[in-house]
């Protein structure tokens, strides 16, 4: 790093070469003025310079993190994530890190004030202090992760020197209890909604094990029945109180599942009643090949969904799961019938069996322990 002195009006001022800017390629000088003598402001050169060479500072802007936040990275941001991962950061950063820690000048940012930001939100942080005084160690350490991205960006555009989120330990989060119903329970569920208008909904969530915006996202085009099998092709996600369509979670997620004919026989009987109910509403209903739509044809939410579903297990009388947890029985009730540990992993889409194995260990183990009863039965007249 580079500087020199100058004589400036009455006094001397020193000139710090910063480089260019990253982004712009524009050159950036930092300059300081009213000292006395050139002795003065070549000392006070010195410090600064050292001050650059150990990475202490290196812009004086007086840019708050709010300003670099909301007007710099979330804007440039918006076209290389999906809508729903735009949409979280946005939430994690205007509506938890800003109003908290937003006033700080970029470049005063420190450790310390990242550390009281996680403090607040665990402590206070909840949008209804009546239901839940502070937030979730997870969305803590999500919010953290978000913050951490932006101001990387920073370091890698000569704002700051380092990050202040690397410095800080993030909250660890408990494991969330994964929970699936038994055959029984599936079964009673099912008999619950037997005569529910999306009843088929149902019976997909379980057989198939799709996620919920992969359901809802499916279009008619995208289910060949007499050959009784779909393809995931989108998703339909919840960016605040609107949804839209993205693509699949990861590129595994984009598979062809194969249908059993009971689950086929569903679908036949729900397209049928579709059809009706578009007769009936006549030329308003609106026509965009969804499998799973309100009545006049419009996308389904994916929050009322969930809603939905809550309704339909407390009023069922069943131990409480997630909806996302029928994805969950869908595996486990494979696995416990004796499917292959790389077809339940393709069926639901995850990116490496890995991780089909860690999350279902528990049915792994009890399928290793079968495996060995039965071997043992046959070689050694065990039983």
């Amino acid at each position: 790093m580079k500087g020199h002195t100058r004589r400036r009006g009455t006094g001397w001022a020193y000139v710090v070469d910063l480089g260019p800017d990253p982004a712009t390629g524009k050159r950036r000088q930092e300059w300081k003025s009213g000292f006395e003598s050139e002795k003065a402001a070549d000392q006070a050169l010195r410090t600064r310079l050292g001050q650059v060479d150990r990475g202490e500072a290196v812009s004086r802007s007086t840019q708050t993190l709010a300003q670099y936040l909301i007007d710099e990275w979330l804007p440039s941001r918006r076209s290389k994530v999906r809508a729903s991962t735009w949409a979280s950061y946005a939430d994690a950063l205007t509506g938890r890190v800003v109003p908290r820690i937003g006033a700080v000048k970029l470049t005063a940012l420190t450790p310390r004030h990242v550390s009281e930001l996680y403090d607040a939100l665990l402590v206070d942080g909840g949008r209804d202090p009546r239901r839940s005084p502070g937030l979730s160690a997870r969305t803590v350490r999500y919010t953290g992760l978000v913050l951490g991205r932006a101001l990387e960006d920073a370091v890698k555009l000569g704002l700051l020197a380092r990050n202040p989120v690397s410095a800080v330990e993030k909250p660890r989060p408990r494991d969330v209890e994964m929970r699936a119903w038994s055959a029984d329970e599936a079964r009673q569920f099912l008999a619950h909604v037997a005569d529910e208008r999306l009843r088929a909904l149902w019976v997909l969530y379980l057989t198939s094990g799709l996620r919920r915006g992969e359901a809802l996202g499916l279009r008619w085009a995208d289910i060949d029945l007499d050959a009784g099998r779909l393809a995931v092709r989108r998703t339909l996600v919840a960016v605040g109180y609107s949804v839209q369509w993205s693509e699949p979670k990861t590129e595994r997620s984009r598979r062809v599942v194969a249908l059993d004919a009971g689950t086929v026989t569903e679908l036949r009987a729900h397209r049928v009643s579709q059809l009706e109910e578009r007769l009936k509403i006549g030329p308003d209903s609106r026509d965009d090949d969804l499998v799973f739509a309100s009545v006049d044809g419009s996308p389904l939410h994916p929050q009322h969904i969930s809603t939905t579903f809550e309704r339909h297990q407390r009023d069922a009388g069943l131990r409480r799961i997630r909806l996302h947890d029928l994805r969950h029985t869908a595996a486990t009730l494979h696995l416990s019938e004796g499917v292959a540990l790389k077809i339940v992993s393709e069926r639901l889409g995850h990116s490496s069996v890995a991780i089909t194995a860690d999350l279902y260990q528990h049915a792994t183990e009890h399928m290793q322990s079968d495996a060995a009863e039965r071997l043992g039965a046959t070689l050694l007249g065990t039983s």
